[in-house]
């Protein structure tokens, strides 16, 4: 299962921590991988050419991380897309990606 975990202060997002497999079909062939790959790879992407300071991105193994550096509404409303288009992918796979929130 593929495990997000995001820790907010009140509606702003300060991380976000993407881990594991989701186990839906064979390596290459599962597109529930694939589907939160495109959404947190796109992601990180855009944060890094469009804010390059302002979250500290680090990608190890299977392992993501998002950590919020400078705070600002554009951060925010990028960090919220992501959030919302994996929270599309767990209404329709709940067996394979599973999003928790916590109040930091």
């Amino acid at each position: 299962m593929i495990k997000v975990r995001i820790s907010c202060t009140g509606d702003d997002i300060r991380s976000i921590d993407v881990s594991g497999h989701a186990l839906f079909d064979q390596y290459g062939k599962d597109v529930v991988c694939a589907g939160v790959s495109s959404v947190v790879i796109g992601a990180l992407n855009a944060l890094d050419i469009l804010y390059p300071s302002a979250c500290d991105l680090d990608i190890s193994g299977n392992q993501i991380h998002i950590h919020v550096l400078k705070n600002s509404e554009s951060i925010q409303t990028m960090l919220s897309m992501m959030f919302y288009q994996l929270k599309t992918l767990e209404e329709s796979y709940p067996e394979n990606i599973q999003i928790k929130r916590k109040e930091v």
